[in-house]
This record gives structure tokens, C-alpha cells and sequence, in this order.
């Protein structure tokens, strides 16, 4: 179905309290996120294809397709006061980077802190715009048990050493790769003149933004 949205703004964007339908980009559904004081709304449609793309709507122009970073989908998530977008976006990868849009320069790819993901989830009248994203994958040190895996027979499973992931191929015995660390998810400020900063945590691991 599509997206009936409840519009309760000031003047002079509507006379009254609304409910006006959105519609779609061309597929069944459509989802909006978020809205600013202008009354441009945001959010992601289907679009005839059957993917997912990030939209602007406004009263004039009605919806607008935001396009993606070269992958299949994108989802907006906030807007400001200036009309500029966030979200995230699959790009050619595919991996799923948070994006700023503007009408000027249209999509443009955030990075992340080193790691394969990142999504914007909001942004203020400055420009700042706040998210999460995966740091750089580690990998562990591995130690391996020469004497207690290397040498068992034929058809012996792999096996977790100290930190370690064990194999056997034919001809070359028992060998072993260290256990990747799992991707951290860190929260982040991005700003135009510094870029992502990674804002840390309370002393946990992985946040939730």
C-alpha cells in the first residue's frame, strides 16, 4: 500500500492538519523517516523494479528519487532545515555506506572508520550529520598447536586452536589462519571540514545507535 503520512506543520505550508498521500516511486509501498519545518519529507519507496531508493517529497515537485551510490538500494533518514538528506545507500561493492545529499551535489559517499558499513541516521541545521559505523576488521594472533592438530589423520575436522581455524589440504598437511576479531560498530560525527570522527563508547564494545 502507500504511505499515508499525517502532516501537522505550521503555516504557510498547509492551511490545516492534512492527511496526504505520498505515493510511490513506481512499486507498492513506500515508508517515510523523517520531515523538517519546510514540510520536505523523507524516506525510501519501492520503485518499479522492485529496490528499495531513498526519496525527497515536497508539496511543489512531489516525490523525488535520490538515486543510490551505484548499488541496488537506499533509505533516507533525516533532513534538515536547508533540505539536505542522510541515509544509507548499497554502493558497487556492494557495501552499504551512509550518504549526504544535497541538490547541488547530489549523493555523496560518507566513508566509514575503516570497516565494510556505515549509515547516517541524522543531521542538524550545521550540516553535522551523526551515525554509526564498522572500524577496521582485526585479526587475532595465531598460535598454533603443532603437536596437537597438525599431525592427526586423514579427514580430521578443522578445528579451533588457541585462536586459531584449522585446516587440512591434501598434500600439505595441517595448516592454520587466525580467527578473524569481529567488526566493532562504533557511533561517529561527520562534519564537511573534518570528515567521520569515530565519537567512541562508554566502555563497551559495540554500541547501538
Amino acid at each position: 500500500m502507500t504511505l499515508l503520512l499525517i502532516l501537522l506543520v505550521s503555516q504557510p505550508v498547509f492551511s490545516q492538519s492534512n492527511i496526504v498521500d505520498l505515493g510511490t516511486l513506481g512499486g507498492p509501498h513506500s515508508n517515510a523517516y523523517a520531515i523538517n519545518d519546510s514540510g520536505q519529507v523523507v524516506g525510501w519507496s519501492y520503485v518499479a523494479s522492485g529496490k528499495m531508493h531513498a526519496f525527497l517529497w515536497t508539496l511543489k515537485e512531489g516525490m523525488r528519487d535520490l538515486g543510490t551510490l551505484g548499488g541496488a538500494d537506499s533509505v533516507a533518514k533525516s533532513i534538515n532545515y536547508q533540505g539536505q538528506v542522510v541515509g544509507n545507500s548499497d554502493n558497487r561493492l556492494p557495501r552499504i555506506h551512509a550518504f549526504l545529499w544535497t541538490v547541488k551535489d547530489g549523493m555523496r559517499d560518507l566513508g566509514t572508520l575503516g570497516g565494510a558499513y556505515s549509515a547516517a541516521h541524522a543531521i542538524n541545521d550545521q550540516g553535522q550529520v551523526v551515525g554509526c559505523s564498522y572500524t577496521r576488521l582485526r585479526r587475532k594472533t595465531c598460535l598454533p598447536l603443532d603437536g596437537e592438530r597438525r599431525h592427526a589423520g586423514p579427514g580430521h575436522p578443522g578445528q579451533h586452536g588457541k585462536r586459531c581455524l584449522w585446516h587440512q589440504q591434501p598434500g600439505r598437511g595441517w595448516w592454520a589462519t587466525a580467527i578473524p576479531h569481529p567488526a566493532k560498530s562504533t557511533p561517529f560525527l561527520w562534519t564537511a571540514k573534518d570528515g567521520m570522527r569515530d565519537l567512541g563508547t562508554l566502555g563497551g564494545s559495540s554500541p547501538t545507535p
